[in-house]
Parts: structure tokens; sequence; C-alpha cells
């Protein structure tokens, strides 16, 4: 029926929307883990010693989460080598966390 044909329309327009909602978000954070990395690049790798530490980047993205919604959840951290983890851990008082598929069967 027509009134079927126009849910369905209607439902259509919804979802483009919504997808172009997404790649907006999606090239909003993008673009900005960008320069994230630029600042990491050239305050970090770029100097010795380096010039910002982990408290200040920790503010930084704290601070402008906002700019990258569908990065919301994840961690920002500085490479620890597995050998270097368990004394790391302690040191900031807390446990890394790593992300593991699991098959299903």
């Amino acid at each position: 029926s027509q009134a079927v044909e126009k849910r369905k329309e209607a439902l259509a327009g919804m979802c483009d929307e919504r997808a172009r909602m997404l790649q907006d978000q999606f090239n909003v954070s993008m673009n900005h883990v960008q320069a994230m990395a630029i600042l990491i690049s050239t305050f970090h790798h770029g100097k010795y010693p380096t010039a910002i530490d982990q408290r200040t980047f920790a503010r930084y993205t704290e601070r402008t989460t906002f700019e990258r919604p569908l990065t919301s959840g994840v961690a920002y951290a500085v490479r620890v080598l597995h050998s270097e983890r368990e004394q790391f851990e302690k040191q900031q008082g807390w446990t890394i966390k790593s992300m593991h598929c699991i098959e299903q069967a």
C-alpha cells in the first residue's frame, strides 16, 4: 500500500541522514587524530628530552574528547615494552588492558 511505501521512504531517508552524520563524525574524528599524531610527532618524538609529558597529553585528550565522538573510550598511552609492563603498571597505578578477538562457535 501507499502508506507502507511512504514509511519505507521515510525510513530510508532517516538511514541516509544518519549515515551522513556518522560520516561527518568520522571525518572530524580522523582529522583530530591526525592533529594529535602531529602533536606527538612534534613535541614527543621530535624532541629529546620530550617536550610533552603523559599528564599534559592526558589532560589535552580529555579536554578535546568532544572533537572525537567516535573514539570515546579509547585510551592513548606511551608504548610500553612487554618486559617493562609490570613496572609501568605499578608506577601508574592501573592495569593495561588489551583487546582480543574471541572466536564464536
